[in-house]
């Protein structure tokens, strides 16, 4: 759980870095380190995924929708 945990953490600050830069809590470079940080977790998750999907309990309905491939 901690690399999923992790993925979380860096994905909000990714999906947050307009507002980090510009307030100068981070430079561009660490945006971008953190940016290739989530793609390396990503990674690191994928052959977990279908458990992890499981274990949330997610509906086959959900799953089968066009965003879910």
């Amino acid at each position: 759980l901690t690399l999923l945990c992790d993925l979380f953490a860096l994905e909000r600050l990714e999906h947050h870095r307009a507002f980090f830069l510009e307030q100068g809590y981070f430079e561009p470079a660490k945006a971008k380190a953190i940016r290739k940080q989530v793609k390396k977790l990503c990674t690191e998750l994928r052959p977990h995924a279908e458990p992890l999907v499981n274990a949330f309990a997610i509906p086959k309905e959900v799953l089968a929708a066009p965003i879910a491939e």
